[in-house]
């Protein structure tokens, strides 16, 4: 396995369209790509950059992440998705692990994603990882007919070391 960091060829976007469909479902997002909204995904793409976990020609996982500015700060938001077949072998908590170090070398202040309570696995992995819950919003999203919690959650960043680390 080897991770990738950048530009996204053709056939990995491909794969990448295969691995959110798949993934990103109406219980754990409440905006996933429908399956006529394939530009609209390559946008975001090319929007983002791109940490891909790839074996053998094949993305096992990837992690597409976008700098958001505000005066106080810039921070990265990201969007993490791994093939039903490999989660639970590491993959996400590697490609959190690259974003972490990318994040440090351009010492980004934070790093911030919302994920829903539909989603506790994402969630244990995100707080095993240091993130701090900064926002909950109780039964804000009917989704699968059901009302669903969103959290915020953010690893801030210091001088280029994660805040647990200093």
């Amino acid at each position: 396995m080897e991770i990738k960091v950048g530009i996204v060829n053709h056939d990995e976007k491909k794969q990448l369209w295969q691995i959110s469909q798949q993934t990103m479902t109406i219980e754990v997002d409440p905006h996933p790509y429908r399956p006529d909204e394939y530009d609209r995904f390559l946008q975001k793409i090319q929007q983002g950059k791109a940490i891909m976990m790839i074996e053998n020609l094949t993305v096992l996982g990837a992690l597409i992440y976008y700098p958001v500015t505000t005066p106080e700060h810039t921070f990265w938001e990201f969007e993490l998705f791994v093939r039903p077949e490999e989660q639970g072998k590491g993959i996400a908590k590697k490609l959190l692990k690259k974003l972490l170090c990318c994040a440090e070398e351009q010492h980004i202040a934070f790093i911030q994603l919302h994920v829903l309570g539909t989603n506790p696995r994402a969630i244990r992995l995100y707080e095993y990882m240091g993130f701090k819950q900064m926002e909950e919003k109780n039964g804000t999203l009917f989704l699968a007919n059901q009302w669903v919690d969103d959290f915020t959650y953010q690893l801030r960043l210091l001088r280029g070391k994660r805040e647990a680390d200093s």
